[in-house]
């Protein structure tokens, strides 16, 4: 009897330590003006021209590799008021009892406020321009002040997309003979 109940208990757990037959796969993929090709300049000149781009845009530089065509960079910004959707809300309510010669009723109405710093949005952008070929690649997490992330998104659409590049466009063509 024991050794039916084991050897039941441990084939209808054994579909448990599976793993999923396919991977998941992201919804938002990056729009096509997230990639473009370049031509006439080398990759060390086009950093430079994204780190301006960037910087123009209020972006504040992170990280640069040059000899990889690496450029990172993000903007924060806070967001108050924005409350925290598991926190215990507040609550409004009736109460009352009744019994032999006696009644009571009255309304109740809970408050709850919360005093402390703001989450922050932060926005990131990775830059790779190498070989000729431009990707822009972004994300905006939601993150508490203790540092939780509460949201994250890929956010590289379609008018962030050509919004940078046109910014990309207006900065300085290389000179010759300038280094």
């Amino acid at each position: 009897m024991r050794i039916s109940l084991l050897l039941l208990l441990v084939l209808s757990t054994a579909g448990c330590a599976t793993g999923p037959v396919m991977m998941p796969e992201s919804p938002h993929r990056p729009a096509a003006t997230c990639q473009w090709d370049y031509d006439g300049e080398d990759d060390t000149y086009m950093v430079r021209r994204v780190v301006s781009a960037l910087e123009a845009d209020g972006f504040t530089i992170v990280d640069t590799e040059v000899a990889l065509g690496l450029t990172s960079a993000e903007k924060r910004r806070s967001m108050p008021a924005y409350r925290d959707l598991y926190a215990p809300r507040s609550s409004i309510g009736w109460f009352g009892g009744g019994g032999r010669g006696r009644f009571a009723s009255g309304f109740s109405m809970g408050f709850q406020h919360y005093v402390g710093p703001d989450p922050q949005r932060v926005e990131r952008i990775s830059v790779l321009t190498t070989n000729g070929r431009g990707r822009i690649s972004r994300m905006i997490l939601i993150i508490d002040a203790d540092g939780r992330v509460r949201d994250s998104s890929n956010a590289s659409d379609d008018a962030f997309c050509r919004t940078f590049r046109d910014t990309l466009e207006r900065q300085p063509a290389r000179v010759e003979g300038a280094s």
